[in-house]
């Protein structure tokens, strides 16, 4: 089950984190057309806190367990409870404050708050998902990983679909399918309980828990203000906008989102590559390769948006087309920094990716209260793309610094590359 070629864990991880978008870009137009623009915003409104939840208090622990298990595949079980137990005591922690702030998120409305409380008795299972991820990609179990996103994307079209066609599609049901759709994904893990063969610990890595630990609070900062960029606007936009903005903004981001399936899917396979063994001369040609990709998607999405974006979502959402291209712009940046991100991380600089990552956030936040009350979706938008301008230029820079590799390395094809992709494809053909 362990794949060991980088181009083809790279070609399974990106086809596999391509069904959560695909999943969630074949049932936007589903839920903007039986919600409308007011019932899309509230319906996220009411699932973000828990989406935002669910990954910030993670404590970098799937990172973490990616690189020691690259590193000594046989602590699984050991990290693996260590995890848990951690993981289970911060979902406490969050659940608790899901609570309180619910009424502060509702827009007013008391069906939205009961649904933000609701989802916190998701957040406990939600987190512990992370801890499975983390294992399987630390193992290189990319199969396993592609099975859950499978199952959890199908869930997810296959109640909105049924929900639709029986006219039963509402702000609720919309919600509480976004809410536990997700934890479909956690049958395939059993196979790491039952089905996988025990090993004996490493007896170098069994006193491995305070570094384990250490290593995870180090990335722990950056992995929440990398998911606070992604997800915090959304949430603060039900306190300085409209249900309508917040809906219009919803739909950018499901497009938006498009092509960040490919970013997530390298920039995962490259961490536990080179947390593994280093090779800098991969970690640029991937860079390069991906970035060139994302762009081209981007402009393609871009260009073609007016052709297709009313007949697919409704005339009423057709004025979030300047949001969406505002955010594939910012994909684009995000691609080279994500990249120069797991390549600090896995040559034993995890703080710099953090300390990008938190920069990229204030200017996000910052951004965000200053644009938002005028400028609604376009507003939220810009300030993604501010905030990730900041975390490329900074990852940037220190790769340069550190690792000696360029910005034109990290961005700009090279002939090898494409003589590189051309031999990948003959044998992929043989």
């Amino acid at each position: 089950m362990r794949e060991r070629s980088t181009s083809f864990a790279i070609i399974l991880t990106a086809a596999g984190n391509l069904l959560g978008p695909a999943s969630n870009f074949i049932i936007a137009p589903f839920l903007a057309h039986a919600l409308g623009v007011a019932g899309r915003g509230e319906t996220a409104a009411a699932t973000m806190p828990l989406v935002l939840a669910s990954a910030a208090l993670t404590w970098g622990i799937p990172e973490a367990l990616t690189y020691f298990l690259a590193r000594a595949p046989s602590n699984a079980r050991r990290l693996g409870w260590i995890s848990v137990g951690m993981l289970a005591g911060l979902g406490i922690v969050g659940a608790a404050v899901i609570w309180v702030v619910a009424p502060l998120l509702s827009f007013g409305s008391p069906d939205v708050e009961w649904l933000i409380k609701l989802s916190a008795s998701v957040l406990i299972p939600s987190l512990l998902l992370w801890v499975f991820r983390g294992v399987a990609q630390g193992k290189q179990y990319w199969i396993l990983l592609n099975l859950e996103k499978g199952v959890a994307g199908a869930a997810r079209v296959a109640a909105v679909v049924v929900l639709f066609a029986l006219g039963g599609l509402d702000v609720w049901n919309a919600s509480l399918v976004l809410m536990l759709s997700p934890l479909a994904g956690l049958v395939p893990y059993l196979w790491l309980l039952f089905g996988s063969r025990i090993e004996s610990p490493n007896r170098e890595m069994r006193s491995s828990a305070t570094s384990f630990l250490s290593f995870g609070a180090k990335i722990w900062l950056g992995s929440i203000a990398g998911i606070m960029l992604s997800r915090l606007d959304q949430v603060l936009m039900s306190g300085l906008s409209s249900p309508d903005q917040l809906g219009l903004y919803s739909v950018a981001v499901s497009v938006g989102d498009a092509c960040l399936f490919l970013v997530a899917g390298v920039s995962s396979v490259l961490l536990a590559k080179e947390s593994a063994r280093s090779s800098l001369e991969r970690a640029g040609r991937a860079s390069r390769l991906l970035t060139a990709v994302v762009a081209a998607a981007a402009i393609g999405l871009s260009v073609s948006s007016p052709l297709w974006f009313g007949a697919l979502f409704g005339d009423e959402f057709i004025a979030a087309i300047p949001a969406t291209v505002v955010l594939l712009v910012a994909t684009v940046l995000s691609a080279p920094g994500s990249i120069a991100g797991s390549t600090l991380t896995a040559n034993s600089a995890p703080h710099i990716r953090s300390v990008a990552l938190v920069l990229c956030l204030v200017v996000n936040v910052a951004l965000v209260v200053l644009l938002v009350p005028e400028f609604g979706a376009l507003g939220a938008a810009v300030a993604t793309l501010g905030g990730t301008g900041v975390a490329f230029a900074l990852s940037m820079f220190m790769q340069k610094r550190l690792l000696g590799i360029s910005i034109r390395s990290s961005t700009v094809l090279e002939r090898s590359d494409l003589r590189f992709v051309r031999d990948l494809l003959r044998n992929s053909r043989s």
